[in-house]
């Protein structure tokens, strides 16, 4: 009895652990730390971001395998089956993710709708626009992107996620071979890190990198985006300590001659 015992402990383990990864990977299945108030996203959607933030919300959805119910490829079990109810029930949570990821100034006029799938289509009908109207928009912003007295860092940041934004609304050229790493594709992936170059670079303050983007485009190199980066960030450290220097002297003077009053009185009244 007790062998018997023994030797049916392992199928009774492998039995649970089967159970328990097919719960884990079911598009229905919910984590006790989750709640409808579970924001998913970095950002909030704003109403002018909405590319940027859908497409981390279906990120999001996608690791939960819950991609399903907003694109419409999971349905509604149509009887009342205990698998109808836990569609209800992961439906109503991903409206709440979604809800929660509004910021609050547009909550008021979000519609709250039975169907994850209806609230999902409703905001990209209202927020989404044209890929050419979105295009024209980008490479405007892009053109437009200046330091302005920022940081390298601060200012990289805001034209990378332009960049970003643009590389996801244009699908970009695509080689008929299929292939990434065919003569063409590199080509053009070449000329794209090229022209992300100049833009960053233009957007630069001349009044402080102009000699720096000079000397970077004398050379006679093909241009990497990393590299110009860090050598950017290099100029801006080395103008930082150059900076501090500079105010440092005259507090020096000027603590060397409070140092002896009197002896400076003394050759005040002998000049005179």
């Amino acid at each position: 009895m007790a062998s018997d015992s023994v030797t049916s402990t392992p199928s009774v383990t492998s039995a649970s652990e089967g159970a328990e990864t097919r719960a884990l990977v079911s598009p229905y299945y919910l984590h006790l730390s989750d709640n409808t108030g579970q924001v998913l996203t970095p950002i909030l959607l704003n109403g002018s971001n909405y590319e940027r933030w859908a497409k981390l919300m279906l990120n999001s959805l996608r690791t939960k395998r819950k991609i399903g119910f907003v694109d419409g490829t999971l349905k509604r079990p149509s009887d009342n089956s205990d698998e109808a109810e836990k569609w209800d029930m992961v439906n109503s949570m991903i409206i709440g993710w979604i809800y929660s990821g509004i910021e609050s100034k547009l909550c008021p006029s979000i519609s709250l709708v039975d169907s994850a799938k209806a609230m999902w289509n409703s905001l990209q009908r209202r927020f989404s626009v044209s890929d050419d109207t979105r295009l024209h928009q980008l490479h405007g912003d892009i053109a437009a992107c200046k330091q302005n007295g920022d940081s390298v860092e601060v200012y990289f940041g805001r034209i990378k996620v332009l960049w970003d934004d643009l590389a996801d609304l244009n699908k970009g050229f695509q080689c008929c071979c299929k292939s990434f790493d065919c003569s063409s594709m590199v080509a053009y992936e070449k000329n794209q890190e090229k022209m992300r170059v100049h833009q960053f670079l233009m957007g630069l303050d001349t009044s402080r990198f102009g000699t720096a983007r000079s000397n970077l485009l004398s050379r006679q190199l093909d241009l990497n985006l990393d590299s110009v980066y860090s050598q950017i960030i290099q100029e801006e450290r080395h103008l930082s300590v150059m900076r501090s220097n500079e105010e440092r002297i005259p507090v020096v003077g000027l603590s060397a001659a409070t140092v002896n009053p009197q002896a400076s009185a003394a050759r005040f009244a002998k000049s005179t």
